[in-house]
């Protein structure tokens, strides 16, 4: 059976690579963002509008910022979703992604 390091976010992103680390802070969100967004159940996501969120009865995964699509919360809700084991809210982060943005996200790359 092979054994699995488990270490905290601030060791993998020391561990990275200069590649990795600069991909990775493409998509960080800022503490601005993440005070704007708030946390569920929050007064601040309540009074948000429900189309903001990919789930919108439940105000979860929040993806628009002031009505606007946002490439760091669209990201951020397709990796949470990912490894929420949620492939249907991955794929439709994915669609809103590609329609908006033209960025296909969560596919190999294909070897040329």
């Amino acid at each position: 059976m092979k054994t699995v390091e488990v270490i905290s976010l601030d060791e993998a992103f020391e561990k990275a690579t200069q590649s990795q680390k600069a991909a990775a802070e493409k998509y960080r969100l800022s503490e601005k963002t993440r005070a704007h967004i708030g946390r569920p159940g929050s007064k601040t996501r309540e009074e948000k509008p429900a189309s903001d969120f990919l789930i919108p009865d439940q105000k979860k995964y929040p993806v628009k910022i002031r009505g606007k699509y946002s490439q760091k919360l669209l990201m951020a809700a397709f990796r949470r979703a990912i490894s929420q084991n949620r492939r249907d809210i991955a794929n439709k982060a994915a669609r809103i992604m590609k329609r908006e943005f033209g960025k296909e996200i969560g596919k190999e790359k294909k070897e040329e």
